[in-house]
C-alpha cells in the first residue's frame, strides 16, 4: 500500500474509532515528527496502529485506545540518531545501535506525557514487556497515577499492541532484513508465538478467525 492511500485509511481509522477532532491534531503533530525523522517507521506506525485497531474492534477492546498505542508507538525513535534508524532498517545494526534505539521507549512516554497522553505511553511501554526480551528494564512510575480498573484497561491494549507491532514487523521488516524473502503466513504466526509464548491461544485465534492472515 503506498503512502497516500495508508494515510487515507488512518483517517478513516479515526473517524471510525470516533476519535474527537480536538484531539487528532495532538497525533498528527506527533507523527509528523516522526515521518520527517524516518519515514519507514512512520509508515510502519500508521500501519500497526490500524491492526491494533482491527485486533480491538475484534476482542471488543477500546479500539481509539488501541489505535493511539499503535500509531505512536515508536514516537521516541523521533529522538533516536538517524544514522540508528538507517542501520536499524537497512543493515548494519549493531548491539551498540540496538542499546541506543531501546531508549525509544522512554523517549516516547516523555513526549506522550507531555503531550497530555499519559494513558497511551502506559500502554505503549507495556508492550514491550510481553516479548521474549522486554525492555526496558525498569518501568518509571508514570506522573499520572491510575486506577487498578485503567491499568487493567492499559494492559489489555498493550497485549494487542506487541502482537500488532510484530505481525506488521514480520510482514515487511523482517522480510527486509532477510534478502526481501516473502514470509508465509504461517511462519508469520511461528515468529509472533516465538516472541510472546504466554499469548499463543490468543494469537492462534486472532489467525483462526482471519483477524490476521
Amino acid at each position: 500500500m503506498n503512502k497516500k492511500d495508508l494515510e487515507a485509511q488512518f483517517e478513516t481509522g479515526l473517524i471510525i474509532a470516533d476519535v474527537d477532532p480536538i484531539d487528532r491534531p495532538k497525533i498528527r503533530a506527533q507523527l509528523g515528527e516522526l515521518e520527517f525523522k524516518d519515514e519507514k517507521t512512520y509508515e510502519h506506525s500508521l500501519r500497526v496502529g490500524l491492526i491494533a485497531q482491527r485486533i480491538a474492534e475484534y476482542l471488543a477492546i477500546d479500539s481509539k485506545a488501541a489505535l493511539f498505542a499503535g500509531a505512536l508507538h515508536d514516537i521516541g525513535k523521533a529522538d533516536i540518531p538517524e544514522e540508528v534508524l538507517y542501520r536499524s532498517n537497512n543493515s548494519g545494526f549493531t548491539e551498540e545501535d540496538m542499546s541506543i534505539m531501546e531508549r525509544h521507549v522512554g523517549y516516547g512516554r516523555v513526549r506522550l506525557e507531555e503531550g497530555g497522553m499519559p494513558f497511551t505511553a502506559r500502554v505503549i511501554e507495556g508492550s514491550h514487556e510481553h516479548q521474549r526480551k522486554p525492555y526496558p528494564d525498569n518501568r518509571i512510575s508514570p506522573k499520572t497515577p491510575f486506577s487498578q480498573e485503567t491499568i487493567k484497561k492499559a494492559d489489555e491494549a498493550s497485549v494487542i499492541l506487541s502482537i500488532a507491532d510484530k505481525y506488521d514487523a514480520a510482514m515487511t521488516r523482517y522480510n527486509n532484513r532477510n534478502g526481501n524473502r516473502e514470509l508465509t503466513s504461517d511462519r508469520i504466526r511461528e515468529s509472533i508465538i516465538e516472541e510472546m509464548p504466554s499469548h499463543t491461544s490468543l494469537i492462534n485465534n486472532l489467525y483462526e478467525n482471519k483477524v490476521l492472515e
